[in-house]
């Protein structure tokens, strides 16, 4: 029994308690076009063992490749690509691809940029205290993205997910 929160748009209130009221959650039903069934929701979050969030733009305010980008210079074009990608209109594995050649990433300018955006300071507002309260109620909590790892651990070390609940891609770097 898991629950899979990417919520496309952060919208409708999901109350767990007075700490999490803060963060609104909309469920996957609104992508698929059946509506919003809040009542649903929160039954299937009380039922489950364990819940995995989509960290961009969901646990942290935007998308974590995209900001990456606009760090190396090349954001409206990674933009593009990323948008493409959302949108099913390239696979993900080739936009991801395409994103790569375009940033050419190295180590040092992602060490360098991670130090100058602390994870505190792009968390979704209530974040923390949404995964707090489901780890108290005894869930697991999961960070699952198509994001990479080395951006993803600062953020799951503010939030106090285990590093070993993360699933991501990883940089190589050579």
């Amino acid at each position: 029994r898991h629950l899979y929160l990417r919520p496309p748009m952060l919208g409708r209130l999901l109350p767990l308690s007075r700490a999490s009221r803060v963060l609104s959650v909309s469920v996957a039903a609104r992508a698929m076009s059946v509506g919003i069934r809040v009542d649903h929701a929160k039954e299937c979050l009380a039922k489950a063992d364990a819940v995995c969030f989509d960290v961009d733009s969901t646990v942290i305010k935007e998308e974590g490749i995209d900001e990456f980008a606009a760090y190396l210079g090349v954001g409206e074009e990674v933009a593009a690509l990323t948008a493409a990608a959302m949108g099913g209109d390239t696979p993900f594995h080739v936009a991801l691809e395409n994103r790569l050649k375009v940033m050419q990433p190295t180590k040092q300018k992602l060490d360098t940029m991670l130090a100058e955006n602390p994870a505190e300071g792009l968390l979704t507002p209530g974040i923390s205290e949404l995964i707090s309260e489901l780890q108290a109620g005894g869930k697991v909590v999961y960070l699952v993205s198509g994001g990479f790892r080395q951006m993803i651990e600062p953020i799951a070390e503010v939030v106090h997910v285990k590093k070993t609940d993360i699933y991501a891609n990883i940089f190589m770097f050579h």
